[in-house]
């Protein structure tokens, strides 16, 4: 499947399905992205990617399957594992879903459109899908801008 990026609201938006979108040629892409925004200082769209609390549990595990890894691999496994799993602990405790106004992204996302609009060549004969993703993305922003509704990217894998 590959990985994607897609637009996730603070709340739903009616009659928006900001699922309904690849999103793959915004991952493949995302450094580019992020150094383009960086020279233009904007906001890169890297800054904007955030995880909800249960997104986090799965790629990392809750305690009980900490355990579970922890009794499952050798004693050397066991100490580096530990050392781990304290970090993990940590973030899951420090972790706190990041919302963004839509004018921060309709900013950067605008930008991006015409930069690679100017100069397509630079996304390796992807260019029209990245436009694709890059124009959904505007038109679910702009609905949050309309609608006051903070949103964040989020990473599909």
């Amino acid at each position: 499947m590959g990985a994607a990026i897609f637009v996730t609201f603070e709340k739903p938006i009616p009659d928006l399905e900001p699922w309904n979108m690849s999103g793959k040629s915004l991952a493949r892409h995302v450094s580019a992205l992020d150094a383009i925004a960086k020279r233009e200082n904007i906001p890169t769209l890297s800054a904007m990617v955030s995880i909800d609390a249960s997104e986090l549990n799965d790629l990392i595990g809750d305690d009980e399957q900490m355990e579970e890894d922890e009794k499952a691999n050798p004693g050397w496994v066991v100490r580096i594992l530990r050392s781990w799993i304290g970090i993990l602990k940590l973030i899951r405790r420090r972790h706190k879903e990041e919302w963004h106004d839509p004018d921060k992204g309709l900013t950067t996302v605008r930008a991006l459109l015409a930069q690679v609009h100017d100069d397509p060549s630079r996304f390796d004969g992807d260019s029209e899908m990245l436009m694709d993703d890059l124009n959904r993305v505007a038109e679910f922003l702009q609905a949050a801008h309309d609608q006051k509704i903070r949103f964040h990217f989020t990473f599909d894998y």
